[in-house]
């Protein structure tokens, strides 16, 4: 089948090479004829255009499969690894131990509560306390 393809209804036109094909109807078509034509090529069209994208998907993770087999081999390359440990280092002085709080922040907090020996929780109102004083 020769394609991409163009119908009317008089003929059948396509291109190949820059020269254009015509092929002439012997006789006027029927309308349901070039109606199931039609349906023919936009379902033939979909599926060369899904293999069309699945043979793209193919490429880039081929692609992909090299590029992580590439970045393997090269992170085992020992001066590399020295090199990634002394920036970890780096950055761990500069931003986990600054005085700054940051999205990286690894030291805690501590507060300093007040506390009273001679507190005595009696003295505030509890809720059953508080319902108690509603319905007097």
């Amino acid at each position: 089948m020769i394609t991409p393809y163009k119908i009317d209804h008089e003929s059948i036109i396509s291109k190949i090479n820059s020269l254009k094909l015509v092929f002439l109807f012997l006789e006027k078509p029927k309308t349901r004829n070039l109606n199931l034509i039609k349906a023919c090529f936009i379902h033939t069209h979909h599926m060369n255009t899904l293999i069309w994208g699945k043979q793209y998907h193919l490429v880039y993770f081929r692609q992909y499969v090299f590029y992580k087999k590439k970045k393997e081999q090269q992170l085992q390359n020992s001066i590399l690894q020295k090199r990634i440990l002394e920036f970890q280092s780096k950055i761990e002085k500069k931003v986990f131990f600054s005085d700054l709080p940051n999205a990286f922040w690894k030291i805690k907090h501590v507060v300093d509560l007040f506390y009273d020996d001679n507190f005595n929780g009696k003295k505030f109102l509890q809720k059953q306390d508080l319902f108690k004083w509603m319905l007097n």
